[in-house]
């Protein structure tokens, strides 16, 4: 099952501060709950399983979302930086990293505050970086050894079994290379604190087989229950400088309809390559190229060939056989600009193009798209009012390359539409202050936009906080789903209880709204969150905000907003 989680919600979802939660009528709710600490809040999260972590300086505390009561407190963990805590997506898990001489992690269970296993368990001096792996429920981790070599190993989420540990796996038993690391905090310069997330998810093929491309050097396939090498492409045929990793724009790995072949970007080239034995499709020294400083960062399967569109300064789309890796079409399409991700209907490619370039960091190589773009959306609403550059909706043939202008849109306030998907007979098109469904002949059936607050506002507002919201998920990596699936998030509940079961329950119905930091006129006037239903464009409920710098946190799976009245007390309201 997927579910929704829009990209321009996601910078919204750690600000602070006192205000008024209001309905479209101008109703205020009652609140839900109150819960005053005995310590000042250092941080507060929404876990996987819609549990409240919150950290004072003398414990990490487990709330019940509904109640606001305390389930557990853990003082093991007092004092812990917020950017050492990695929530693991749709698990009831945790990772909690130790400040000392050398990194170590714990695996802690959100419902009960239980530490379940810690890396000194499975023989690891240092951790670089961890990421789940929900397709066997496990945690890939990366780190060091007694002897100071890198090592990956893949470990039992809920045991803490290691299942199995490789040496110079990353660069395929070849050299000692690191795997791709990011930065949690890149905000921060104190912060050392780095993350495998961002990096390409592991690709499995069955139960028996998975492929990787975690460091410059690899593009493998290995044993599940071993971690074994199966296969890799020669790392003199790579020709990599670094990782094709979604957070720097990268376009998730994909498979033919039998999982025969594989086909990927990697540094400037296009892969594809035998599942079965890693062998070439296209020759080593004829792979397709593409321009300069370009990045593939979609890439589909189509019954005429491999369709790709890049981004970048060089950005434009084009279509090579599958067979030979030829070129297609007489020429590529290059009006890009600034775009949507594309969709296939029939034989025609269909997405919004603005020969604008965009300039907030979502094309930006390994840049926090989420963040950048509401800033640069602040921005230019401030400098340009509610006018915005006319875009073409556009239809190009798959077979040909032929383009042909649909219609002409316009996103209001400067603003570009950074996602299409195609739901209930439209194409519905987002970006950070406007949602709108068109036909596919061009009509435009409804058109809603929330003009964004001046910058002066913004200010106000914490960018630590905005980055943090960027890397629960990057514009790329949100983007990358979407055109995988036509879907924003795809959320793979593992390990599963009864809790997790509800809350996956829950999730297949909570894809409705979107949520924009917007001014608000009607009523009671000010900035605020304004809640729009992305299928019709209505306006629903709002959030009111105060003057300070707000803190909170919604739960878009239960409609719950938790946010920080004071520096000792937590709200919740129900939407």
């Amino acid at each position: 099952m997927n579910h929704l989680l829009p990209i321009s919600r996601l910078a919204l979802m750690i600000f602070a501060s006192l205000f008024l939660f209001c309905s479209a009528s101008g109703q205020a709710p009652a609140e839900s709950w109150r819960k005053a600490f005995d310590k000042e809040l250092d941080w507060f999260r929404l876990t996987g399983a819609g549990l409240i972590v919150a950290s004072t300086n003398d414990a990490i505390h487990g709330l019940d979302p509904v109640d606001g009561k305390v389930i557990w407190s853990n003082t093991e963990y007092r004092n812990t930086p917020e950017d050492f805590v990695d929530i693991v997506e749709n698990t009831p898990f945790m990772t909690i990293t130790r400040k000392g001489l050398f990194t170590k992690v714990d695996l802690v269970d959100v419902i009960t505050g239980k530490t379940l296993w810690g890396t000194k368990d499975i023989g690891l001096a240092a951790v670089q970086g961890v990421m789940a792996v929900p397709d066997n429920q496990s945690l890939l981790i990366a780190g060091g050894n007694a002897k100071g070599k890198i090592v990956a190993v893949m470990v039992d989420m809920a045991t803490g079994n290691a299942l199995w540990t490789q040496e110079k796996w990353f660069g395929l038993g070849n050299s000692n290379t690191p795997p791709t690391l990011f930065q949690v905090r890149p905000d921060k310069k104190s912060s050392t604190k780095m993350t495998l997330k961002g990096n390409q998810p592991l690709l499995f093929l069955d139960e028996n087989r998975f492929i990787a491309a975690l460091s410059k050097d690899q593009l493998a396939c290995y044993e599940v229950k071993t971690g074994n090498m199966i296969w890799a492409v020669d790392t003199k045929v790579l020709k990599g400088d670094f990782a094709p990793a979604i957070k720097n724009n990268y376009a998730g790995m994909i498979l033919n309809e039998d999982k025969s072949v594989l086909y990927t970007g990697f540094g400037r080239n296009l892969f594809a390559v035998r599942t079965k034995d890693g062998t070439l499709v296209w020759a080593a020294d004829n792979l397709p190229k593409l321009k300069k400083d370009a990045i593939p960062s979609q890439l589909m399967v189509t019954p005429k060939g491999l369709l790709v569109r890049s981004s970048g300064e060089k950005a434009r789309i084009q279509l090579f056989d599958l067979t030979t890796g030829a070129e297609v079409w007489k020429k590529p399409f290059k009006d890009l600009g600034s775009c949507t991700n594309f969709l296939l209907a029939g034989d025609q490619i269909i997405l919004y193009t603005n020969d604008k370039p965009r300039a907030d960091a979502s094309q930006v190589v390994g840049g926090f798209g989420v963040a950048g773009g509401l800033a640069a959306g602040i921005m230019r609403a401030s400098k340009d009012g509610d006018k915005g550059d006319p875009g073409e909706f556009m239809q190009i043939n798959l077979a040909t390359g032929e383009a042909k202008k649909v219609a002409t849109i316009t996103f209001k306030g400067g603003d570009i539409p950074t996602l299409m998907t195609y739901e209930n007979g439209l194409y519905l098109l987002r970006s950070e202050q406007n949602v709108m469904g068109v036909t596919a002949t061009g009509e435009v059936k409804f058109h809603t936009y929330c003009r964004a607050p001046g910058a002066s506002l913004f200010a106000k507002i914490s960018t630590e906080a905005l980055i943090a919201a960027a890397n629960t998920m990057s514009y790329a990596e949100a983007q990358d789903r979407a055109n995988r699936t036509n879907r924003a998030v795809q959320y793979q509940v593992i390990n599963k209880n009864e809790a997790m079961t509800k809350r996956f329950k829950a999730s297949q119905n909570s894809d409705q709204y979107v949520y924009m930091l917007t001014s608000i006129e009607s009523g009671k006037k000010g900035v605020g969150i304004q809640q729009v239903n992305r299928l019709t464009g209505e306006k629903g409920k709002f959030i009111l905000l105060g003057d300070k710098e707000p803190e909170y946190v919604v739960d878009e799976i239960e409609g719950l907003l938790h946010y920080q009245l004071e520096k000792k007390v937590l709200v919740s309201y129900k939407f």
